[in-house]
């Protein structure tokens, strides 16, 4: 703060000594030698001053922090490669800062480092302290009794003043908030003991290929990437009957030994899941873990409808899938999770989602022979060809079914409302039993996520 009171008055004062002394002295500007030597002086370069006030604060940070001493922490000593530093100047009054002459930094020479730095500083910010109080009393002597410039320059010399007060002063504010920072013994950098978790109590719960299941008792498990179930029904499903609760050790009194004694106390088991299927989640969108988590319940049951998305539309609401009707080559797997319309009813109305008042599967009709021998053959043979050339392409497989459409109207109205991202995500919970079942779906057969137990 001494050395901050100092720069900002010397600034100031700068300034207005060149000012003043050129608006009141004759020839002031005139090239006599001591006009150039004040002139030259009021108007030094502020970095002088910056690089003492940053030095100061810095050697004095280094030194709080080079004495901070844990003597009742028993550690584990790493044997590291010695550091020889070789001084560019040389420190006056120092042991060891000799321009040329290379030393070892250990516990013993960085106190001493500490110490010379802090002394060097300290000093420099006590002679700069004396050049601006010198300077202020030029100001004074200038003023030509402007009452106004007197009082700045009081200003002036009084911040000097206490800034070197401060500066001067910080061996005894350093021994007033703690004497170990100030009594420059040897010291040792502690190290952080390992300390090793011990796995919580666990009891198995269901596993399938793509989710691994258990209770676990006061805690979490030490492998990464298991999600708490927060749902009672959902952990009945994943997890099983909760079993009882379990002792764990909950604190340990350590000696500096490294013994004590601990206490256990009584915990309940909470389900959690990890996600092992080769299907990822979709990264944003409605698809996204944050997004159907509000409408699954669970942050795991979520990750598990965002990897069927992803593998069913790639988590493009307006997805149209690659089921159609070899009549007239309508697709009908609609949507976020790609629902049959020959199938499923959807609401003519997305804000009353739970009334699925239209009847998708009366838009379609089957085709067979009804239509005449030629038409059925000509759409075989044109799903033929077309099959023909992804075989040599990029190898797409579509799958075609025995219908056409034959209710435009009601056909669209179900593609629009499958398309609707609220309505698509509504019904999937409904139809995975809020995400505990997922046979529905065609990508389960890749996910292997878990049927209803």
């Amino acid at each position: 703060m001494g050395l901050f009171l100092l720069y900002f008055n010397y600034g100031v004062m700068a300034e207005r000594l060149s000012s003043g002394l050129q608006n009141r002295v004759p020839g002031f500007n005139s090239p006599s030698r001591l006009n150039k030597t004040i002139f030259s002086f009021v108007n030094l370069k502020k970095s002088f001053l910056k690089f003492f006030v940053g030095a100061v604060f810095v050697s004095a940070l280094f030194f709080i922090s080079i004495n901070l001493h844990a003597t009742e922490i028993k550690v584990e000593k790493v044997e590291a490669k010695p550091i020889t530093f070789t001084p560019q100047i040389t420190i006056p009054g120092s042991e060891i800062f000799k321009k040329g002459v290379p030393f070892t930094i250990t516990k013993e020479t960085m106190p001493t480092m500490a110490r010379d730095l802090y002394k060097f500083l300290v000093g420099s910010a006590g002679m700069v302290a004396v050049v601006v109080m010198m300077a202020g009393g030029y100001y004074w002597l200038f003023a030509g009794g402007n009452t106004a410039r007197v009082g700045q320059a009081k200003d002036y010399i009084g911040g000097a003043v206490v800034g070197l007060t401060l500066a001067l002063g910080s061996y005894m504010i350093l021994n007033m908030i703690n004497p170990d920072l100030i009594n420059m013994k040897d010291f040792e950098i502690p190290t952080v003991p390992k300390i090793t978790i011990p796995e919580p109590p666990t009891v198995a719960g269901y596993k399938w290929p793509g989710l691994d299941c258990k209770w676990v008792a006061g805690g979490v498990p030490n492998e990464g990437g298991y999600i708490a179930v927060k749902l009672e029904k959902n952990q009945r499903v994943f997890c099983g009957n909760t079993p009882a609760s379990a002792q764990i050790e909950t604190s340990k009194t350590v000696n500096n030994e490294g013994s004590g004694q601990a206490s256990t106390v009584a915990a309940d088991y909470t389900c959690y899941c990890k996600i092992t299927s080769q299907c990822t989640a979709v990264s944003s969108g409605d698809c996204s873990v944050s997004n159907l988590e509000k409408y699954f319940g669970d942050k795991i049951t979520a990750e598990m409808a965002s990897g069927i998305c992803k593998v069913e539309s790639g988590g493009n609401s307006n997805s149209a899938g690659t089921d159609r009707c070899y009549g007239d080559e309508q697709l009908f797997s609609i949507g976020l999770f790609q629902f049959n319309l020959r199938q499923h009813n959807m609401p003519s109305d997305v804000n009353n989602i739970n009334n699925e008042d239209l009847i998708c599967k009366n838009a379609f009709s089957s085709v067979g022979m009804s239509e005449g021998f030629w038409t059925w053959m000509k759409a075989k043979f044109s799903t033929l060809y077309k099959r023909l050339g992804d075989l040599f392409t990029d190898g797409i497989k579509e799958t075609d079914y025995d219908c056409k459409v034959t209710n435009f109207p009601l056909y669209t109205q179900c593609v629009n409302s499958a398309k609707n991202a609220t309505v698509n995500i509504s019904k999937a919970v409904k139809l995975s039993k809020q995400g505990t079942d997922w046979s529905q779906w065609g990508a389960n057969g890749d996910c292997k996520f878990p049927p209803n137990k």
